[in-house]
């Protein structure tokens, strides 16, 4: 049995809670105005970022219910993180370097490296943890460390000058 199914289901409640209040705080602040590219990025990639932590939550639930052992589970969950976050990464970090490169206002170096740094930290953890350490505690931390992405995230959608 998976040992920590209860911290799992947190952080699913919380990425639900922050899609769901930055879904409210987009469709409410957007009424008056456009938003710009960078700004649409952001919500894509917070809402991205909440997915794949419900992924990663609803994953570990469901491989528990089917009676996998503790090690099938982890590196089945593990496989399909890798894959998802793969492709979270094709669409908004790097379209937020394009949008650095044409010279968008919003998107400094720090949000970029903030930005990649999940990946880039988080890919090969997940990589390791499929291949050597099977245990909860990297998914636990990625999927923990894309929830503080999402909030920075919407932090930054809020407070950067449009």
């Amino acid at each position: 049995m998976i040992e920590h199914v209860d911290t799992f289901h947190l952080l699913a409640e919380i990425a639900i809670a922050i899609a769901g209040f930055a879904g409210v705080a987009s469709v409410f602040g957007g009424r008056e105005r456009q938003y710009r590219e960078a700004e649409l990025l952001r919500i894509r990639g917070l809402f991205e970022l909440s997915a794949l932590v419900l992924l990663g939550s609803f994953g570990i639930s469901v491989v528990q219910a089917s009676g996998m052992s503790n090690q099938q589970s982890i590196s089945l969950v593990s496989i399909v993180l890798i894959v998802a976050y793969c492709m979270v990464f094709l669409d908004v970090p790097l379209k937020a370097v394009r949008l650095y490169r044409k010279g968008e206002s919003t998107v400094t170096v720090g949000a970029l490296v903030t930005a990649i740094s999940v990946y880039v930290f988080g890919l090969p953890l997940l990589a390791a943890n499929l291949l050597v350490i099977r245990q909860e505690w990297p998914l636990i931390l990625i999927l923990s460390l894309s929830i503080l992405q999402s909030i920075w995230s919407f932090y930054r959608l809020v407070t950067r000058e449009n």
